[in-house]
């Protein structure tokens, strides 16, 4: 799982499902916020609905509305 705290003290957490988990504090429960592409390997939250998802494989994604709608912001070149 990949975690990133935001300076209000609020958490987002990815799953290798792509399941997107939020908590107000490492102290109280997570609770499914969306879902977004499978084999994350770095999560970045610019704040509650602008996020980036590095996959395995060197795919990176991006949400501007919480995790509703995912766009590739870089693919990696494929060999010919």
């Amino acid at each position: 799982m990949e975690i990133d705290w935001l300076p209000d003290g609020r958490l987002y957490g990815i799953d290798d499902s792509g399941a997107i988990w939020s908590s107000a504090s490492p102290r109280d429960g997570w609770e499914q916020v969306a879902t977004g592409p499978e084999e994350a390997e770095t999560f970045f939250v610019a704040d509650e609905s602008r996020w980036w998802v590095a996959i395995h494989g060197g795919r990176t994604t991006g949400t501007d509305d919480a995790g509703d709608t995912w766009t590739a912001v870089y693919r990696p070149p494929t060999e010919s």
